[in-house]
């Protein structure tokens, strides 16, 4: 669910940056799992991020 919602504020919000995005759905990731997801939610919206805001 953190990455349907951050992926959802980084396609559908152009108005909300994306670090800030990205950053705020990390820190969720790091609240409820390890280390490990929280890399891997910052990897993958990253990505998107790159993919739809270019």
């Amino acid at each position: 669910q953190v990455l349907r919602a951050g992926a959802y504020e980084l396609i559908a919000r152009p108005d909300v940056p994306a670090g800030a995005a990205i950053n705020e759905y990390v820190d969720v990731a790091k609240a409820f799992f390890d280390d490990r997801e929280a890399k891997f939610v910052n990897g993958i919206l990253d990505a998107l991020a790159r993919e739809v805001r270019a």
